[in-house]
């Protein structure tokens, strides 16, 4: 193969596939074999054929296989290579071995102010070397002046092949390479000041290297902090990951309270990328190591960040976690942390169990403790889960305000999975209160973000959230499709999964496919140590549809008078509606007319003075019907223009998407109302006009 076309090969990974017909060789090779190599093709030639003398690739079953970590293949250099390029170091003058050789230490690309910090040298004559060897085509090439926050002003260079800085940094003694990486380092952090965070993972690699123990671990921990504002959680983890390993060199005081902040760290690295296993095993090992060390608050901060996630798979572990803590509150060093630990557990038994009003006032009390404490990471949290309690009393503007707030202080604090748990609970309120285009944003934004972080679990919530704003919409197979495509079959069910059932359940009832509805509901019931406290209202409502339209009015009463109940414990006043709504609904189908006006009375009453349209348009709807029964068409009139105008305003929420505007006008019910609506509001002009 000529040298151009072989180059090409291995870029598209034809390469690998002609030498190695068959392989089962991972897709990052070629990417890394690419960056080793950067198409030389006599590189790559030669680093594929070291690898496999190397035995870093064998046959297996009659395939060939990686047989190493994929930074053996980065690292090394091939025997031939090697000698090559040694050969040409050696024709250089002994200034020049010095330089390049501390350019390798400080990185494929470096500055010249680095290497002479590393060799004691005026910056001056290094840039000369350097610049003598760019010109020359030797090793290195010039990439212009570049400037250090000190003010530091120096050429850089870019080493023009990694298997050179490769080659020249292994031919390094150990003990002359720890004290060019100390050097580099040392020189690089004051240069930087406090804008050290910007290069601490480079820092960090050369204190690593330089047996510097504890810098390494502070610029670890700084670098996995950065990485993690760039949503980069696997790289994070790989830092904190490292720093763990290098804290257990420390003196005592120092390890014991780096491993309790590292602890922490991972674990909320791990939850903000959704590994809820790994997330839970890190916070068990966090409260573990916490109480070995008798460090209370540590505990109780550790046990709560567990029962969070415990939540997303099992509801009595997670609520056990948290009442552990809630065990250590009173022995806690200060009133925010106490208040913090009350208010999380009181969040954790309304989600879990359902609502009290003692467990919502613990959550005021924490966000005014934890806001006067100026504890924002904390805040951020408890303004968060609150802004869902505002739902669960169906003051969705509130929610709405309150999941706001929460998202800034996310954002300030650089907490992504905080951010995430607003825009679902803003959501939320925006669907229940019928601003559907603004909630389209956000399930958007919600969706981007989980997917910047690699959170299934969110990502899936947002897509049921958006399939559940199809069922209202009316787009029932669109929904079910959006549902269905987010189930893995045999898969182990989660939290966020519920909800999709039961979205699935609204869009296979809407498509009258009642078998399939009842299905996804049963699913929902089946999972009760998941079910999350609000997620009960939906479901029962859902199923009460079903017996409705199945005729089961004795099952069906049972599901509205039970979704009832929960509605008005915490004051939810569309469920509380929608409950009162369906009851007439089967008292009328058995013409029990005084049972429907009772029922309807009662969910007139709900609506009254609240922004709840979800219900209010299909109260007054079903309040026309009745009182055309009892011919009273003025009031008939009235509550079909009701109806109507709240239509006319969840309407006007769809209209910049042509489609989903369509989609819900063309809904039977919806034209119903619509067709009497009009000339109903026509007939009350007249009448008002008439009494004047």
């Amino acid at each position: 193969m000529l040298p151009g076309a072989l180059a090409g090969a291995t870029e598209r990974g034809d390469y690998l596939s002609e030498r190695f017909a068959g392989h089962a060789f991972p897709a990052e090779l070629t990417r890394v074999i690419n960056r080793r190599t950067e198409g030389n093709p006599l590189f790559m030639v030669s680093l594929v054929e070291d690898f496999v003398a190397r035995g870093l690739s064998v046959i297996r079953d009659g395939r060939w296989e990686l047989h190493a970590v994929l930074e053996e293949v980065e690292v090394g250099v091939p025997e031939n290579l090697r000698e090559m390029i040694e050969r040409r170091v050696r024709q250089l003058g002994e200034d020049e071995r010095q330089v390049l050789a501390a350019g390798s230490v400080a990185g494929m690309e470096f500055s010249a102010a680095s290497v002479a910090a590393a060799l004691q040298r005026a910056p001056a004559k290094v840039e000369e070397s350097c610049d003598e060897l760019a010109h020359r085509y030797l090793f290195i090439r010039s990439l212009g002046a570049g400037e250090w926050p000190d003010g530091t002003v120096a050429s850089r260079y870019r080493f023009v092949h990694a298997l050179h800085r490769n080659a020249l940094y292994q031919g390094i003694s150990p003990a002359r390479r720890r004290e060019l990486h100390q050097s580099i380092g040392e020189r690089e952090e004051v240069a930087y000041g406090d804008r050290a965070r910007d290069i601490a993972a480079e820092l960090a690699a050369h204190f690593e290297q330089a047996g510097a123990d504890r810098r390494a671990v502070r610029h670890l921990a700084e670098a996995a902090d950065t990485a993690t504002r760039r949503n980069a959680n696997s790289e994070a983890a790989g830092y904190v990951g490292r720093a763990l390993d290098l804290v257990e060199r420390l003196p005592e005081a120092e390890r014991v309270a780096g491993r309790l902040a590292l602890l922490e760290q991972l674990g909320q690295v791990r939850r903000a990328m959704g590994d809820v296993r790994a997330t839970v095993e890190g916070f068990e090992a966090l409260a573990r190591y916490a109480r070995e060390q008798g460090r209370a608050d540590v505990e109780a901060r550790a046990l709560l960040e567990l029962g969070g996630a415990l939540s997303w798979i099992d509801r009595d572990r997670s609520l056990a976690a948290v009442e552990q803590a809630l065990v250590l509150a009173p022995g806690l060093p200060d009133e925010a942390l106490r208040a913090h630990v009350r208010g999380f557990v009181g969040c954790q038994r309304i989600l879990l169990c359902g609502w009290r009003d003692e467990d919502a006032e613990a959550c005021r009390l924490a966000i005014d403790a934890v806001r006067r404490a100026g504890e924002r990471r904390l805040l951020s949290l408890h303004v968060g889960r609150y802004a869902h309690l505002r739902s669960y009393q169906a003051d969705y503007r509130a929610a709405c305000r309150t999941a706001e707030e929460g998202l800034r202080l996310a954002l300030e604090v650089s907490d992504a999975y905080h951010y995430m748990t607003c825009q679902f609970h803003r959501a939320w309120a925006l669907l229940h209160l019928g601003e559907w285009q603004e909630l389209r944003g956000v399930l958007r934004d919600g969706l981007q973000m989980a997917e910047r972080n690699g959170h299934r679990l969110w990502a899936r919530g947002f897509r049921f959230q958006t399939a559940w704003l199809l069922t209202h919409v009316g787009n029932f197979a669109s929904a079910r499709a959006l549902c269905e495509q987010e189930r893995s079959p045999g898969a182990e069910i989660q939290m966020d999964q519920l909800l999709g059932s039961i979205v699935l359940g609204f869009g296979h009832l809407g498509s009258k496919r009642h078998a399939a509805a009842l299905r996804a509901f049963q699913e929902v019931t089946a999972q009760s140590t998941l079910m999350r406290s609000i997620l009960l209202m939906p479901l029962r409502l859902g199923l009460g549809q079903y017996w409705l339209a199945r005729k089961q009015f004795v099952r069906a009463r049972e599901q509205m008078q039970e979704l009832c109940r929960l509605a008005a414990t915490s004051g939810e006043r569309t469920y509380l509606a929608l409950g009162r709504q369906a009851l007439a609904e089967a008292a009328l189908a058995q013409r029990n007319l005084p049972a429907a006006e009772r029922e309807l009375s009662e969910a007139l009453h709900a609506v009254d003075g609240y922004d709840v349209p979800l219900a209010e348009w299909r109260v007054c709807a079903t309040a026309a019907r009745v009182e055309l029964v009892r011919g009273h068409r003025v009031k008939a009139d009235a509550c079909w223009t009701r109806s109507a105008a709240v239509l006319d305003r969840l309407a006007a929420s769809l209209k910049d998407d042509a489609d989903l505007h369509r989609s819900f006008l063309a809904q039977p019910a919806v034209q119903m109302v619509r067709r009497h609506g009009r000339p109903a509001a026509r007939r009350l002009k007249v009448a008002r006009r008439a009494l004047r």
